[in-house]
């Protein structure tokens, strides 16, 4: 598996409210994206601070090739309360010839590595 971590700082003046869901789709709305994981997945954010969140992609039991999908943010920011983030993570195969398919080594990308998010 690989791993990638993505900030979200509140510049508000009120504490913020977040959370996270991961999307297969080009939008918030669709099922998660299969073997795409993140820890916390929701969580508060004092105003002028910022926290952490770890993404990981386990290339395990994925077919060889690019997988796309995303992560939807949402909070309660006073500007734009939902963002999306585009997600691409790609499996090379081994090589091995054992069948089955995937379990590969995975390699993960994020639109986005830090969201500013605002509670006035």
């Amino acid at each position: 598996s690989t791993s990638q971590t993505l900030d979200i700082f509140n510049d508000g003046r009120a504490t913020l409210h977040w959370s996270l869901t991961t999307t297969s789709g080009t939008s918030c709305g669709s099922d998660g994206m299969q073997g795409l994981s993140l820890k916390p997945t929701s969580g508060t954010v004092a105003a002028g601070a910022s926290g952490s969140v770890t993404a990981t992609f386990s290339a395990a039991s994925l077919a060889s090739g690019s997988h796309k999908g995303g992560v939807c943010v949402t909070s309660d920011a006073s500007d734009n309360p939902q963002q999306f983030i585009t997600v691409v993570a790609s499996v090379k195969s081994t090589g091995s010839s054992s069948g089955g398919g995937g379990g590969g080594e995975g390699l993960l990308a994020l639109a986005a590595l830090a969201l500013v998010l605002r509670r006035r």
